[in-house]
């Protein structure tokens, strides 16, 4: 039986598209529910709970090799931690697409990147905040 043989430039491709979908999708469920909506989920049962501490492990071994490789490599991590934090999987997602680029590249993207997400959070959170009238 022959196995897959994935070149890099096609699993990073794959890491674009799936990054660029679940952007979207993550954007829009923060828009409709905002980070307290995945707190109360997480939350609500032993199995949502067991599925959120799956999560934090994966996530966890996988921020640990990009920090290894960015280390090998000479890019920065602390972005992809910071965007991991705050969107799961985007993060990683995020490294996978931009590893191949120079460091210069790579941070540029990246920080674009965070910009654009954190832009989008805080409109998120400018809509369900209360107004300081209201208080």
């Amino acid at each position: 039986m022959t196995g897959m043989n994935l070149s890099a430039p096609a699993l990073r491709l794959a890491a674009a598209f799936v990054l660029v979908a679940f952007a979207a999708f993550t954007l829009d469920l923060l828009r409709q529910f905002g980070y307290m909506g995945f707190v109360e989920v997480a939350s609500a049962n032993g199995v949502a709970v067991q599925v959120f501490t799956d999560l934090v492990i994966a996530l966890t071994f996988v921020l640990a090799w990009v920090i290894i490789d960015a280390r090998r490599e000479g890019g920065s991590y602390w972005p992809v931690i910071f965007v991991t934090l705050l969107f799961g999987s985007l993060g990683p997602l995020l490294y996978l697409v931009v590893r191949p680029l120079k460091a210069n590249v790579q941070r540029a993207v990246v920080l674009g990147a965070l910009a654009v997400l954190g832009a989008t959070a805080a409109l998120n959170w400018a809509a369900v905040a209360p107004s300081p009238l209201d208080l």
